[in-house]
């Protein structure tokens, strides 16, 4: 389960979460990294044939000041640490 803030024009996982659901199993190998303060990456995980099975919206509440984060599940055939 991977979890991000939502931004305007950045629909790669809805895109890829629909074409999986329209039986276009795409397929992708996921990097994942963990980022320090100065972004640069301190540790990484690589998913292998990996897919999304889920999306979920964030809670758009008329009274709250939350950051939108949208929750992605994906289903993968093998992890590895890089």
């Amino acid at each position: 389960v991977v979890k991000k803030g939502v931004f305007q024009d950045h629909q790669e996982y809805w895109d890829w979460y629909n074409a999986v659901q329209m039986n276009d199993p795409v397929r992708k190998t996921v990097t994942i990294e963990l980022l320090d303060e100065q972004h640069a990456a301190i540790m990484t995980w690589v998913l292998k044939n990996a897919w999304p099975s889920k999306v979920e919206n964030p809670d758009l509440k008329s009274d709250a000041s939350e950051v939108a984060v949208e929750t992605i599940t994906i289903v993968h055939e093998g992890l590895s640490l890089a």
